[in-house]
Order: C-alpha cells, then structure tokens, then sequence
C-alpha cells in the first residue's frame, strides 16, 4: 500500500480499494484523520524522546485511569504485546509464582500466541492452556503455582489480566466497565495512541505498587 484516506487504502500500481480491516479496527477513525494528524503534529513540535515524564504523558495517563478504573497506576510502552509481557511478568514476580493460564487460540501478540500448532516465538514461560466458557474444566488449573490469569474472570486464583488491547474499542470503559469486572492489570494497545506503536499497563494495589514512582531511595 502507498497511502490512505478516510475508509479507503490506495496500492502501489494505484488502485482503491474499502478498507474494511481498518488495521483490526485500530484505525476505525480512518486513515490520515486531520485530528490525530494534527494531534502527532502538535505532540513532536515541542520535542521528542526527552527522556523523562512530560506533561502530557501525565494528561493521557489521568484519562485512562478515568476510563479504566482499575488502571490505579500506568505505565507506557511502545505496543499491546509489549504491555502484555510486561503484566505477566509483574504477575510473575508479585505472585512468587511460575505458571500463567492462557486459552486455545488466546492472542495477545506475536510472542504470546496461543493459536494452532506450536509457536517458537512465544516467550519461555510456563504456560498451561485452558479452554474457553468451560469453567468446571479450567478449575483444575488452579494451583498455589498459578501465578497469572490472562483475560478469562476467575478470582482467587493469580493476578487476573484483562487483556483489551481490542476489547478496549467496544466501550468507552471497555468490557471490564460493560461488564462491571475489575482485573488486577489491563493491558492496552495501540488504539490508544491513534493507531501508531503504542501501548500502556497498569492496575491497583500490591500487584502493581512497584509502577509507583514515589518511592523511597534505595528501593
């Protein structure tokens, strides 16, 4: 492809074509928005990679917290995949623990990919596989060894992490708000940086006290 505008992708030989992928819905503001345009515009004029928290940074991570309630503390990251293996390893470490829950098929990036066959990039965790809407058979899973639960609700068990890297676009408090469910992370993607490689982490109490950058010296 060569370019976009609107709902519409334009190829090299010069073709149009609808975009009805519209990057697995994380351009569903269409290609080449004024707004965000002028948004990305406006956020690189002042200067880029400054290396330490900006004022703006601040803004954005108010507003998710205002939409995710469970997103006490943020932190950002550079895509959904980045900040789903943050999550798990915070889970990881909080917990003491070892063994993540995940489900056939789960996606939640090119290294966490749970579709069929085996995926030689997936990161070196200890990953047991559950089965989607079947919760009798997923009880066995639960073991004092069980550090994280990625997306499926079942409390008590681990760190329990929404993954709405997509779910996230359904509702303006995603379906953890929809559904009145309060994880102990969510993780988002790059819809919210206006579909550019983005993403962010985050959640309340122990699990997730170490984002907190008001800490003592020497811890």
């Amino acid at each position: 492809m060569e370019g976009g505008q609107g709902p519409y992708l334009y190829s090299v030989d010069k073709r149009e074509y609808l975009d009805f992928v519209s990057d697995y819905s994380a351009a569903f503001y269409g290609h080449s928005n004024p707004a965000i345009t002028e948004a990305i515009s406006s956020a690189l004029s002042p200067g880029f990679s400054l290396g330490s928290v900006t004022r703006k940074e601040c803004h954005l991570g108010e507003r998710i917290k205002g939409r995710f309630p469970s997103m006490e503390r943020v932190r950002f990251c550079n895509s959904g995949n980045e900040a789903n293996t943050y999550a798990l390893v915070t889970a990881t470490e909080f917990t003491g623990r070892t063994k993540i829950l995940v489900f056939d098929n789960g996606y939640h990036g090119d290294t966490l990919n749970f579709g069929s066959g085996d995926n030689k990039l997936n990161l070196p965790h200890d990953f047991i596989f559950g089965t989607y809407n079947n919760i009798e058979a997923n009880q066995k899973h639960t073991s004092s060894d069980l550090a994280a639960i990625i997306v499926e609700p079942m409390l008590s068990a681990g760190v329990l992490i929404f993954d709405e890297v997509v779910t996230s676009r359904l509702h303006i408090n995603g379906l953890q708000g929809f559904h009145k469910i309060m994880p102990d992370m969510t993780t988002l993607g790059k819809y919210i940086g206006g579909g550019l490689p983005f993403g962010a982490f985050g959640g309340g109490g122990a699990p997730t006290s170490w984002l907190s950058m008001r800490r003592e010296l020497g811890n």
